[in-house]
């Protein structure tokens, strides 16, 4: 047997099935804060990453 034919070449992983994350839009979500300053509040949007999915934007499927 020759070395080609050991194992699965490198970098190989077996198809795993995978859902869109319904957390976030690809990876990334918004989130509304609530700012103050000394004569007026606000409402602003920050973006962070998903911590569902990691920021990938995918789960997996029945895990």
């Amino acid at each position: 047997m020759d070395e080609s034919q050991d194992g699965p070449p490198v970098g190989w992983e077996p198809a795993r099935f995978r859902v869109p994350c319904p957390n976030c839009s690809g990876g990334v979500r918004t989130r509304a804060r609530l700012g103050v300053r000394a004569d007026r509040t606000g409402t602003g949007y920050i973006t962070e990453t998903c911590g569902e999915c990691l920021g990938r934007g995918w789960l997996p499927f029945g895990g």
